[in-house]
């Protein structure tokens, strides 16, 4: 009887420490995927934030030519 509670607890030991094991490497892999996102989070906030810049600038290019097009266009006298 005390032998079957000794390798019970043995057993049970074993398990504790392997799913101890599996906690740590679990939480060093978290760490690692969360600093991750960080930086994917970072380039795409500077590739959104480029990309604003961007439409600002091709709208004010598009008001320049039809500005433009506008001053200099003549009607022809038919």
């Amino acid at each position: 009887m005390l032998i079957c509670r000794k390798e019970t607890l043995e057993n049970k030991t074993c398990i504790v420490i392997d799913e101890n094991k599996k906690v740590n490497q679990l939480e060093k892999e978290n760490k690692s995927l969360k600093e991750k996102v960080e930086k994917l989070n970072t380039t795409l906030a500077k590739f959104i934030q480029g990309s604003k810049i961007l439409e600002n600038m091709f709208s004010c290019q598009k008001k320049i030519c039809f500005h433009v097009r506008g001053v200099f266009l003549t009607k022809k006298k038919v």
